[in-house]
């Protein structure tokens, strides 16, 4: 089990890319997010084909920087 964004999300995997760290938390689409680890503390960005070692009670934060309209 992991975080992201507050919110627990299951998985059997020992690894996910970003990609899928953002679409199985429900961030569509994903290349409108970029996505951080609080613990251990790394970076990600938008590289979305990075593949990630999901540690137990990971903590991620996704932060939307896709388009905006006002």
């Amino acid at each position: 089990m992991h975080v992201v964004n507050g919110e627990w999300e299951v998985t059997t995997e020992a690894e996910l890319t970003v990609r899928c760290i953002l679409e199985d938390a429900g961030f569509f689409p994903a290349t409108d997010y970029t996505l951080r680890s609080e613990s251990p503390k790394e970076d990600y960005g938008s590289d979305y084909d990075r593949i990630v070692k999901i540690r137990p009670n990971q903590r991620f934060i996704a932060k939307y920087t896709g388009p905006t309209y006002g």
